[in-house]
């Protein structure tokens, strides 16, 4: 005897698909957004001013005029202060 199996038709067929996509979907965009919130450039900088200055110039984004003049108006307070 034969048994029935229960054929689906192609609506179920899309549903199940579509749900599957967005499950897979739901877990990327989670394993994404727990990255981006684990690496380190995306942490607030809570270091003083002077510290901040001081790892930009170690990294090379200012030139020593540049460090300079920025340290000197940090200390002073003001640009107009500072002879350039």
């Amino acid at each position: 005897m034969m048994g029935y199996y229960g054929d689906w038709a192609w609506g179920q067929w899309l549903a199940m698909s579509v749900t599957m996509l967005a499950t897979w979907g739901l877990v990327a965009w989670l394993v994404v957004i727990a990255i981006r919130g684990w690496r380190p450039e995306n942490r607030r900088d809570t270091a003083d001013p002077q510290t901040i200055l001081e790892r930009r110039y170690a990294h090379g984004e200012l030139t020593e005029a540049e460090y300079l003049h920025a340290r000197a108006v940090l200390n002073h307070g003001s640009s107009q202060d500072v002879p350039s």
